[in-house]
């Protein structure tokens, strides 16, 4: 009977020391959890304030063109992108002087040859540019 108490005692024991060390396991976990939700609150706040409507209508206004189709405006070519359209692209910069068509299109905005500024196009979309203005 005496080691049948002994070894019950033991297995408590051990159960014991088992759900101690379960249990900080999950305080970490906690721990974490609380910490991800107060670093969630605080971007949520963060990008409320960027989308408020005071920094939504300054952004627009910092990026809507001041001389638009004017290819001289180094901020027109500062607001090219990427896979814009012949459309968007003549809205921004304006009419090219010459174009060059092929495999590739090219739009120049001036009748320098290497210096040119350039618009290059692949399959109708922009691909690169150089403006030829300085910065």
């Amino acid at each position: 009977m005496q080691i049948g108490l002994k070894i019950s005692g033991i297995l408590l024991l051990g159960i014991a020391n088992s759900s101690v060390s379960l249990a900080s396991p999950y305080t970490d976990l906690e721990q974490q959890v609380m910490e991800l939700t107060s670093r969630v609150i605080e971007l949520e706040h963060r990008l409320d304030t960027f989308e408020s409507p005071q920094v939504v209508q300054m952004i627009e206004q910092s990026t809507n063109p001041t001389n638009p189709g004017d290819s001289l405006d180094q901020a027109n070519w500062n607001r090219l992108k990427v896979g814009y359209s012949y459309d968007e692209v003549r809205e921004l910069v304006g009419e090219p002087v010459r174009v060059k068509k092929g495999t590739m299109e090219f739009w120049y905005y001036s009748d320098r040859k290497l210096d040119s500024p350039f618009v290059k196009f692949i399959f109708k979309k922009v691909h690169s540019w150089k403006s030829g203005l300085a910065k």
